[in-house]
């Protein structure tokens, strides 16, 4: 982030409502020193410029933030979105770290095209064949356990392409942002059903059996 001021005074520093982007909680963040109220230049109204800690004992992650006089919040880092990365293979992660800086930070077109490379990426590791990621990802669906109405969606997802190799980059700048949202979900729930859900479905298994062994003990 790069701002230039002119004139600046130091005022006092009042604790400030954020989620927190280490530990992912939210709270009431302490201050850390005066706020630095300064006037940017180009805009008309004065901006203020706080450094703040979690209040998290466990956390303490430090945080940046801006606030202009109209009220309008601009903390830093920002919340990447929250994913559970257990089961998850290596290469899988990396991507969905890249994805939940760009998407996390506005970077919708840098998002889109992570989306589709995570899917190639899992299409990939599940040994799933077919001309375009499209019909590798219906094969998928077939394998894996998700709605039905989740499956028949990916036809309307313009992100998924349709060639045979490739999209361009420049085809993502016709991309809706509300795509972009839906694709995080929709891989989200992709990885879940491939890796996760069979490890809840034999919790809830041994939870019931648990329960089962407990009324015959009675």
């Amino acid at each position: 982030m790069n701002y230039k001021i002119e004139g600046f005074e130091f005022v006092d520093n009042p604790p400030v409502a954020l989620t927190c982007p280490h530990c992912g909680k939210p709270g009431t963040f302490e201050p850390l020193g005066p706020l630095i109220r300064a006037k940017e230049l180009g805009t008309p109204y004065h901006v203020d410029y706080g450094l703040c800690r979690c209040p998290n004992p466990l956390c303490h992650g430090f945080r940046f933030y801006r606030m202009s006089s109209k009220g309008e919040l601009d903390p830093y880092p920002m919340v990447n979105f929250p994913f559970d990365k257990k089961n998850l293979p290596d290469s899988i992660c990396r991507l969905l770290d890249e994805l939940s800086i760009t998407f996390s930070n506005a970077c919708y077109i840098a998002s889109g095209i992570l989306i589709r490379r995570i899917l190639e990426e899992l299409c990939h590791l599940q040994d799933i064949k077919g001309d375009t990621l499209k019909k590798r990802i219906i094969g998928l669906a077939d394998k894996i356990v998700i709605p039905v109405a989740l499956k028949e969606a990916f036809n309307e997802l313009r992100l998924l392409g349709n060639d045979a190799a490739h999209v361009e980059s420049t085809a993502f700048d016709e991309i809706s942002t509300e795509e972009i949202n839906i694709g995080v979900i929709l891989i989200t729930e992709i990885l879940k059903a491939t890796y996760q859900l069979d490890e809840l479905l034999e919790k809830i298994q041994g939870l019931k059996k648990s329960k089962e062994a407990k009324t015959e003990l009675q």
